[in-house]
């Protein structure tokens, strides 16, 4: 039960913004969304669990399209927060393109949440080790979606150019690590997570 609703935790929001591309009011969604992990954690909705599916990502998708499918009335989900208190949703971080389905939205929280989970972890290593400052000099490039120059950071780090760059390749193979990591707590079998990655980065390429 613990290992499950931290998992609920963690991956609220891509269930969020799933949710709230079905429902149009946002209160509404937040209700349902409350109401979905309640009965997730409580035991009512994991009888219906496929083992098929082999992967948390997979059978929570399943499982919010078919509690939204068994609604009869939205305005009867529970009061805010009144059945669940540790899921914390964060509207201001759901959508991308207004044209994305439910389902893409998802997809796409889902890989956001997993890939920052691992960020945080690989932020944390480094603060333990009084690393933090070289963790925010270079954690812009380690998903190449920012420049760096290596000799204004090897200035602001004293390091040398080639130390700039060893760190850099170290950190974005222990961030590849810790992104496994969050993974394999999600798969049924570890042969799984590079199946879940190749979807990881199927999904950012269609952003």
């Amino acid at each position: 039960r613990k290992a499950l609703e931290e998992l609920c935790q963690q991956y609220a929001q891509p269930v969020f913004g799933f949710v709230r591309r079905r429902i149009s009011s946002y209160e509404e969604a937040e209700d349902a969304t409350q109401d979905f992990f309640a009965r997730l954690i409580n035991g009512s909705l994991l009888q219906k669990a496929d083992p098929q599916h082999g992967r948390f990502r997979s059978y929570l998708l399943h499982a919010v399209r078919d509690f939204l499918a068994d609604l009869n009335d939205y305005k009867t989900a529970v009061k805010r927060g009144g059945r669940i208190q540790h899921v914390t949703l964060e509207p201001q971080t759901l959508f991308t393109k207004a044209g994305k389905s439910a389902e893409q939205e998802f997809e796409l929280q889902w890989v956001r949440t997993t890939l920052q989970a691992a960020l945080n972890d690989l932020q944390s290593e480094y603060k333990l080790t009084q690393r933090e400052h070289i963790f925010e000099a270079l954690k812009g490039a380690l998903d190449d979606t920012e420049t760096i120059s290596a000799k204004s950071v090897s200035v602001q780090l004293r390091m040398s150019e080639a130390a700039v760059r060893v760190t850099l390749h170290r950190m974005r193979k222990r961030l590849g690590q810790l992104i496994r990591s969050h993974i394999l707590q999600t798969v049924e079998k570890p042969e799984l997570v590079d199946d879940e990655i190749r979807n990881l980065m199927q999904t950012l390429e269609s952003k």
